[in-house]
Formats: structure tokens, sequence, C-alpha cells
């Protein structure tokens, strides 16, 4: 049987294809829901992209920057993350995925940042640290896209860094049984070996 991936996403239908094809891929069961399901009937925790964090689950006010919130729906994330996290299960963060891991580790968030929502899946270089996932992954260099106006300010307790861009966004983390990304791998050609090696995590 394959394993079964819990895919929290609030994406529209065709970007949520790309979350549900790349498991397919690389032969986890996915089932994607906006809203709470029991952990034990999942073996994995994959989080998407999607709409600003509410600022205040991490002690910040909202500015003119902030788009879309829903705070019941970060609750129900952080839940689910708490859940998996507790019980090993793996996880992985993607974009948005990211910064609600760096919160629950009781890290904080930029609420704006430059030059990183490119167009048309425009790629930009990123160094990977050594022995973190993303080296055993891509080695050194990696170019990833990138589609997001927030980052990690204050690293969560306990979190690695795996990767930073040239002007020093964090874009990569890692602790114990999560990995994650601030880049979308489900849109990119070899964006399936993170897949891939998460699938290998379970």
């Amino acid at each position: 049987m394959k394993n079964k991936a819990l895919v929290l996403t609030k994406n529209t239908k065709e970007k949520t294809a790309y979350y549900v094809d790349s498991c397919i891929k690389v032969g986890l069961n996915p089932t994607t829901t906006n809203s709470y399901i029991d952990h034990s009937l999942f073996d994995c925790l994959i989080l998407t992209g999607g709409m600003d964090i509410d600022p205040s689950l991490y002690g910040k006010e909202r500015n003119s920057t902030t788009t879309l919130t829903d705070k019941e729906y970060d609750k129900v994330c952080l839940k689910l993350i708490d859940e998996f996290y507790k019980n090993k299960k793996p996880i992985l963060g993607i974009c948005r995925g990211l910064q609600l891991i760096n919160v629950y580790f009781n890290g904080t968030l930029n609420l704006d940042i430059k030059n990183h929502k490119l167009k048309d899946d425009c790629l930009h270089e990123i160094k990977n640290l050594e022995n973190s996932f993303l080296y055993k992954i891509y080695g050194p260099i990696a170019f990833v896209n990138s589609s997001h106006h927030q980052s990690i300010d204050k690293l969560g307790c306990g979190l690695t860094i795996t990767s930073t861009s040239k002007d020093n966004v964090i874009e990569g983390i890692e602790k114990d049984n999560i990995i994650a990304v601030q880049w979308h791998p489900e849109r990119m050609t070899d964006g399936i070996k993170i897949f891939e090696y998460f699938k290998n995590m379970i």
C-alpha cells in the first residue's frame, strides 16, 4: 500500500494539482484538505504554499503588505504540525509551509521582502550548507524558483538553516523529521528530488 500523505492546502485546484502530481510520481497517496484530520490516518504531512500567516501568531501586527490571512486555518496547520512532529512522522514544508514550521518553533517572519516574488517561475541561485538534506540532493549550489514576499526573520528554536540566497534570505530548514524549503519544488522539473527524499524519510 502506498504511504498516505496529508496535504494541507487552501490553493486553487490548479495549484493543488502540482502537489498531488508530485506525490503520486514518488509513490505517495495524497489526501488534500483545508481542515483538521486525525494524524493517525496518515504517514506524513505536506504543508503547501499559499496566503500570509496571521502576524499575531508570531507577535507582530499586520501592515499594508499583509495579504489575505486565515487565523483559524493557521491554527489547524500548527495543530497538525504539532501532532506529526511529536509522533515522529515526516513533515515537508513548502514556501508558506516553511514559514509555518518556523512559527511553530517560536520563530518570526519578515512581513515583506523585496526581489523574491519573481514572475513565471524565474530561477535564482541558492547556496546549500554542507551535510544538509539539500546538499545531499543538489550539492553546494542550486537554482530555484521564487514566489514569496515574506521570509524567516528570527529562526525558530532548534531549527537548522540548510540553504540561503545571495541576499541572505533563508531558503531551507530542517529538524529531526522535518524538512522545508522557501521555493516551489512542485513546479520544478528537478523539484521531484525533494519529494523523493521526503518519501524515503517515512
